[in-house]
């Protein structure tokens, strides 16, 4: 079976749900890619199925739906998030121009298949294509940029890696961090991924530093999406602040996985993918002052914190390798191939 996928190389959704997957099953013999040096056209006359993450890179779903009816191959798409923003979104007027919403539903609506990666985003997919299945987000660790490489620091370090989408979910942890600015807090809080001379982050590093009262802070330059996860190594706790709401609830617990491929442990929010999470192991937070108990709490025992990010480590390691889920994967393209 031949699997042709197309990919935004600047999406790390993209990255996550359609590269790495494929080149796995590509590398373990499982599908084969389609020849190198073809037009488009010519590479679609040779694939059984064309897959994407959203929408196809590079051409309309129009353009595919008559390429598919003139050369017959399946189209599976994936959804890695809803595709409805809420009101305020750093991305709303740019998804209202480019009229993504609707394009989004199109591309669901045209397929032969959708893979997404959770049961609530499924239900969200029902209405405009039944034949949906639920592939969770999965990490090769242990290979390539996921496995723990994390040098001793001579202070806590917690990290919160991430891009400018969720400004608002930063927003939670400003009353933690002015506090921590307040008190004799001895760790280190490093916000990771940020692109220098950009408005929002400037207004991100605001947000976390305590407006520049936060003793022990610093920021990391983000990296390619072949080495993003290498931002990681400059942290011994992660931070997932997420804001609950509809479009959050259909998020993944992509940073659980993350951070347990660095064998350090998580304090998340607890809504939408980190209240599904069955994991024993996150330290949850359900007000605001529970920040600051985790935050303090990682502080002063060092040694808990291994203990944790080993059990996270684990409990991933088990149930959320890539081979595995890519075994869920290749059951979706048999059945339309």
């Amino acid at each position: 079976m031949r699997i042709l996928s197309l990919v935004n190389k600047q999406s790390g959704c993209c990255y996550h749900r359609v590269k790495l997957p494929v080149t796995y099953l590509i590398n373990d013999g499982l599908i084969q890619g389609v020849p190198g040096g073809l037009s488009f056209e010519e590479s679609l006359k040779h694939c059984d199925v064309l897959f994407y993450n959203r929408v196809p890179t590079g051409y309309t779903i129009e353009q595919i739906l008559q390429l598919r009816a003139k050369h017959g191959f399946k189209i599976v798409v994936d959804m890695d998030d809803f595709w409805r923003l809420y009101p305020g979104h750093f991305l709303e007027k740019i998804w209202e121009h480019q009229g993504l919403e609707r394009q989004f539903v199109k591309n669901l609506t045209a397929a032969d298949a959708v893979t997404c990666t959770s049961d609530r985003l499924r239900e969200k997919v029902i209405p405009y294509n039944r034949n949906v299945h639920v592939i969770p987000n999965a990490l090769p660790f242990g290979e390539m940029q996921f496995y723990s490489d994390r040098a001793p620091a001579e202070r806590m370090r917690f990290i919160y890696a991430g891009g400018t989408s969720h400004f608002w979910d930063l927003r939670l942890l400003r009353p933690t961090m002015d506090k921590l600015s307040r008190d004799k807090f001895t760790g280190e809080i490093v916000l990771a991924g940020i692109a220098p001379g950009v408005d929002i982050y400037r207004k991100m590093i605001d947000t976390v530093s305590a407006r520049g009262k936060l003793r022990h802070f610093r920021t990391i330059t983000y990296q390619p999406l072949d080495s993003y996860m290498d931002l990681y190594n400059d942290g011994d706790v992660a931070l997932a602040p997420l804001v609950g709401n509809e479009f959050n609830s259909c998020k993944s617990n992509l940073k659980v996985l993350e951070a347990g491929s660095k064998k350090m442990p998580i304090i998340v929010s607890n809504t939408g993918p980190y209240r599904d999470d069955p994991c024993p192991h996150l330290m949850r937070v359900d007000t605001p002052s529970e920040w600051y108990k985790w935050i303090r709490w990682c502080e002063q025992n060092p040694n808990h914190v291994i203990d944790i990010g080993q059990a996270l480590h684990t409990w991933v390691q088990e149930r959320y390798d890539i081979r595995k889920i890519n075994n869920l994967r290749l059951e979706v393209f048999n059945s339309v191939a």
